[in-house]
Parts: structure tokens; sequence; C-alpha cells
């Protein structure tokens, strides 16, 4: 006659399990909200006179590259993180409207272009073929900022709306093209 076991241990590795995933997404979050502070503060640091526009701003293609690489249902807390300091200086500078377009534009941003890239582009196989890599080229360094381009211009002058409307524009589309594909996913 055999003895049943119960396996008591089982449930605990579940827990533990857990545990770890949320610790080790903790981190990835942390991580990734540092670098985009980072690189936010480069893209600052980097604004000529007289419009003090940066020429290259990198937090946009960062998170990205991390949305593309993770699980849609952790997206939420990437963005948070990434955008957590602005969002902290905003509020300390009044709120600017300028500065919350500048962030809803981003979102916007990385939305288009990580949903984008996900559906059209093969994700993180963007850059294996031709046809991946044009449609990558389509959404992610052309649709994404084009469109978020749109809500960021109100953040100048309506007298230079189109100025602005086109510094974003071909910003964010260099950092696509030349920081995201180094990015690795």
């Amino acid at each position: 006659m055999r003895e049943a076991t119960i396996d008591v241990g089982g449930a605990g590795d579940g827990i533990t399990r857990r545990w770890v995933r949320a610790i080790r997404l903790a981190l990835n979050v942390l991580l990734v909200g540092s670098i985009c502070y980072l690189s936010t503060e480069i893209g600052f640091a980097h604004k000529f006179p007289p419009h003090y526009i940066s020429a290259l701003w990198p937090t946009g293609a960062i998170l990205f590259s991390v949305l593309v690489a993770t699980p849609i249902r952790h997206w939420w807390a990437y963005i948070l993180a990434a955008y957590f300091t602005s969002v902290i200086n905003d509020a300390r500078a009044g709120f600017p409207i300028s500065a919350i377009l500048f962030i809803v534009a981003g979102v916007i941003e990385v939305l288009i272009a990580a949903v984008g890239v996900r559906r059209f582009a093969g994700g993180l196989r963007a850059f294996d073929n031709l046809q991946s890599l044009v449609a990558y080229i389509i959404v992610a360094v052309v649709l994404a900022p084009f469109t978020s381009a749109f809500v960021a211009a109100f953040a100048g002058t309506l007298d230079h709306y189109w100025f602005y409307w086109r510094v974003w524009f071909l910003s964010e589309a260099v950092a696509f093209v030349m920081l995201a594909p180094a990015i690795p996913g």
C-alpha cells in the first residue's frame, strides 16, 4: 500500500517566485527610471539658444526600446518611471502648460511607436529583414514623431507653431534612427 504525500512546499514556491518576479520588475523599473532621468538631463544640457531646444532627445527612444522588449501589462510602470522626475520637476515649477504638453506628446509618441513596431515590424525582430525595417521606419521614425509633434508644438508660441513642430519631429525622428536600434532588447 502506497502512502499519499502532500507537497506543502509547492504553494510556498509559487509565492516566492511571485515575490522574486515582483522585485525583479521593481528593480528594472527603477533602472529604466534612472536611465530616463539621466537621458532627460542630457537632453536639457544640450539645448541651444535662442529657442533652447535640444537637437536630440534620447528619452523617448530609450523608453520605446524598453516597451518593445517588455510585456504590455508592465508598460504603465515603465512609462510612470520614465516620466516621474519630469512630473516632479514640473510640479515644482507650477505645472507649466508647455511641460505638460511635452509629457503628453512623449507618451503618445512612445505608445504609437511601441504598439506599431510590435504589430507591424516584428517587435525585437524589426531589424532582421527589409520588410520589418521599412515598417520600423514608417511607424517609429516617421508616424510616431509626426503625430506627437502636433501636440508638442503647442508648447511654443502659436506664431512659431510649425517651427516647434519641425524641431520636435526631427529631434525625435533622429533619436529613433540613431539610438533605438543601438539599444539591445
